[in-house]
Order: C-alpha cells, then sequence, then structure tokens
C-alpha cells in the first residue's frame, strides 16, 4: 500500500481531546513549544498521555512503520521504563524510548533487549526530533533511529512482533526520572523505507477567530463563528453560537481571518502540507429529528 500517515498530533487544542487515554496530570502549556501554540509537559512520574495508532476513518497501510516526535528533556537521568512507547491492542509494549547512561538514547523492543543504542548524546537545552523506522514483523526485525535527522544506529534483529494483536497507540511517558516536553508527533505506516521518514516535521492549528455571526450559508442564530473557534475550547452561555430549531439551516466558516488564518502565506509552511485534521463539538439542545454533521475541505473540494 502507499504511504499513510496514521495520525498526528501537536496537542495544539491544550487538551486530550486527541487522545484515546491520559493518565495523571499531563499539561499543555503554551511557552517554550516546539512549533504551534502548544505542547505536552509530563512533570510527576507516570503521567502518560496515549494517542491512537490510527484516527478513526484511516486504514492503516501495513509493515513498515515510522514514528517521530519532538522532546525536550529537563533532564538525562538514565531510566529503563522508557519516555516513548509502541503498544498493541492486546496491551503490551512491543518497542520503547529510553535514556540510557552519558545522555545517550536507546531502543529496546519486547523481549527486553536493547536493539539500537545512539552514536551521539543528547542535551537539555532544546529540542530534539526523534524518528524511529521499524518493522513490526517478528524476531529478526529490522529499525533505525534517528535524532535530529542523523542515523544513530539500525538493527536486524529487534523482536517488534505484535503476539497476534494489532498496533494500537503510541504513549508518551514520564519515566520517574525526567520531566519531558513533547511536541510535534507523526505515525506513518506503508513506508518503503526509513527514508520516507517526515524529517523537520510540524503541526499547527488554523481557525477563523475574528468572524461574526454570518460566514457560509445562513446566518447563526445566536452567537458568532469567533465564538466557536476558540482555543482551548470556552464552553457556556456568553461563548455559545447556535442555529434556531426551525428551518433546515446550515453554515459555515473559512479559516482566512483572525489570529489564526489559513496556511497561505504562512511564513512557516516552507515545505508540503503532509494532512490535515478537523475537531468540532456540537450539542443537540432537544429532539432527535435532525442529524448533526461536520463537513470540512477546502476551496475545490467544499
Amino acid at each position: 500500500m502507499a504511504l499513510q500517515i496514521n495520525n498526528f498530533t501537536g496537542f495544539e487544542t491544550q487538551g486530550a481531546e486527541e487522545a484515546v487515554t491520559v493518565v495523571g496530570s499531563p499539561t499543555y502549556p503554551t511557552t517554550d513549544v516546539r512549533s504551534g501554540d502548544a505542547c505536552l509537559l509530563l512533570d510527576t512520574g507516570s503521567d502518560n498521555y496515549q494517542l491512537p495508532w490510527v484516527v478513526p476513518g484511516i486504514t492503516d497501510a501495513g509493515n513498515d512503520y515510522i514514528v517521530g516526535f519532538g522532546v525536550k528533556f529537563a533532564s538525562l537521568t538514565a531510566d529503563a521504563s522508557g519516555f516513548f512507547h509502541i503498544l498493541v491492542d492486546v496491551g503490551g509494549v512491543i518497542l520503547t524510548v529510553r535514556v540510557a547512561s552519558s545522555s545517550k538514547i536507546e531502543i529496546f523492543d519486547q523481549s527486553g533487549s536493547v536493539v539500537i543504542a545512539s552514536t551521539n548524546a543528547v542535551g537539555t537545552s532544546v529540542y530534539h526530533f526523534i524518528e524511529v523506522y521499524f518493522q513490526s514483523l517478528d524476531t529478526n526485525a529490522n529499525a533505525e533511529l534517528f535524532i535530529d535527522g542523523v542515523s544513530e544506529g539500525t538493527t536486524s534483529t529487534g523482536d517488534f512482533a505484535v503476539g497476534g494483536g494489532t498496533l494500537d497507540r503510541v504513549r508518551c511517558f514520564h519515566d520517574n526520572s525526567n520531566d519531558l516536553r513533547f511536541d510535534d508527533i507523526y505515525i506513518l505506516s506503508g513506508a518503503a523505507s526509513a527514508s520516507d521518514r517526515l524529517g523537520d516535521f510540524a503541526v499547527k492549528t488554523y481557525q477563523n477567530t475574528a468572524e461574526d455571526a454570518t460566514d457560509q450559508g445562513d446566518a447563526l442564530a445566536n452567537g458568532t463563528w469567533a465564538l466557536v473557534s476558540e482555543t482551548p475550547g470556552n464552553e457556556g452561555t456568553s461563548n455559545d453560537a447556535f442555529y434556531e430549531n426551525t428551518g433546515n439551516l446550515a453554515g459555515s466558516t473559512i479559516c482566512d481571518e483572525g489570529t489564526r488564518s489559513g496556511p497561505s502565506g504562512d511564513g512557516d509552511v516552507t515545505g508540503t502540507i503532509k494532512g490535515a485534521k478537523w475537531i468540532g463539538n456540537f450539542k443537540r439542545g432537544g429532539g432527535g429529528g435532525r442529524t448533526h454533521e461536520f463537513w470540512v475541505g477546502n476551496d475545490a473540494d467544499w
């Protein structure tokens, strides 16, 4: 199958909307980010954030796989627990990325064997972008570790077998020794080789933050489109916008105004846009005669 981007996040919602689960008290600060407006901070032991391997409606393209993520370490104490895990739906961890001695990064497989150890050390003053190419096959799988675009080692004997399950999620994990910030995570399937990695990957938010009650289609009965484009979400009486329960009303907004307007003209967009996600929150005041639908697209495909 063709190369497929299964999922990605930059924690731009400043909440757990994209997670399959969170444990502890992760936070989503808007300072000291790698890109965009927010990041994930894990600063208490066992805090973790788990991102689905695929978003709903996406079909995994199969072997081979690449995951990438930005991470900034507050400290670099060696800890075998690992700070990034790949899990299958039967509950097991098949691949772990951890801090090793001398500020090196190691990958170990589900048998507990270290299969790659980085040549170079990492630091605490900047974000590093870590990418792992691997085959989820059996006890003799290939893998390669990249840090900031540089190959740090390979293996041909990694045990990344899924054990009768399927790849299910990735977990950003406080290893009980090091506080970490994560940003700009991606998951690829159907890779032909490690060269399919995305490299300097970034996630940004685009919204209409400066619109009145009318944009495309019927005017809102109450509130404004700008009120429903707030991040993080700011739900409440003074912040809601809605259509009345009479008639078949439909409308939309375009990401062309305000502080988070679209990518056209955005100086940060220096390469190819690899994918897009949309998040919506809809409520029904009562009754069940109509279906709420969320349509997305660009000006050519709407």
